[in-house]
């Protein structure tokens, strides 16, 4: 059985980026798993596709237009380093994957470091936004919490080889990466563990939760449980059994944590 999602997210002014066309031909191929987490929690996973226009205005520094789009260079970079990583990503796979030469990577984004910073930032908008908008879009903390999980779910899974998050697995693929880049990557970590915390923080507040409860130790769970999805996708763990496990997990909600 599969289910059509009609949320409209074609790709706007008929343009449609690397990202677009890859993300959707994903999608269409994942009707299992649209089935297994409900209709609304796979949509909400799939990020409506949006037209990214370059800060400059698509020109260089000497006022000439660039011969690429320098979005859509960014896009396929960030699908390589998501796929291997800062270290096993060399200057060779960059230009097979975006299609222009070294130079004019060099040119448009300094290094490869700084190229990963800024597919660390494009990748960000993405999983950071997902999470907020769980927090913010189900009536309760457990139905946002269960909710972002599985959406996480089907993020890492959307493709053939599943990735899990680029920013947890950053952490063990960017060693040789400079103190910059590491510190971007603990600082996305901790503003997710913090949106959790607050989720938690409100639902007490409510009275959704327990007044004795902890909500930095329970955003702990949540969140570690959220990085070891990561771990546990890119190991092949089927996503049935992870979203088994997120139902698992849930069914212990306000239950008081042991000391």
């Amino acid at each position: 059985m599969s289910i059509v999602i009609k949320t409209g997210h074609g790709c706007p002014h008929k343009v449609e980026t690397y990202f677009c066309v890859e993300w959707h031909k994903k999608v269409r191929s994942r009707g299992a798993l649209s089935t297994l987490v409900g209709a609304g929690t796979y949509a909400a996973a799939v990020p409506a596709p949006r037209r990214m226009f370059m800060p400059d205005g698509g020109k260089s520094r000497l006022g000439r237009p660039r011969a690429f789009d320098e979005h859509e260079v960014l896009e396929r970079a960030m699908h390589l380093f998501w796929e291997k990583g800062f270290d096993t990503t060399s200057m060779s796979d960059l230009v097979r994957a975006t299609g222009i030469n070294s130079p004019s990577i060099y040119g448009a984004f300094g290094s490869k470091e700084q190229l990963y910073l800024r597919a660390v930032g494009l990748y960000t908008e993405i999983e950071g936004g997902l999470t907020a908008r769980a927090m913010s879009e189900h009536g309760t903390a457990k139905a946002a919490i269960e909710a972002m999980l599985k959406q996480h779910v089907v993020l890492f899974t959307r493709f053939d080889s599943p990735r899990g998050c680029l920013i947890v697995m950053g952490a063990a693929n960017a060693s040789s990466a400079g103190e910059e880049v590491r510190n971007l990557l603990v600082r996305h970590r901790a503003e997710i563990g913090e949106t959790i915390r607050a989720r938690i923080v409100r639902a007490v507040e409510d009275g959704e939760l327990p007044s004795s409860s902890d909500p930095a130790a329970l955003a702990q769970l949540y969140h570690g449980f959220l990085n070891g999805l990561s771990i546990q996708i890119s190991d092949g763990i089927p996503p049935e059994v992870l979203c088994l496990a997120i139902d698992n997990l849930m069914a212990g909600w306000g239950a008081p944590l042991g000391r």
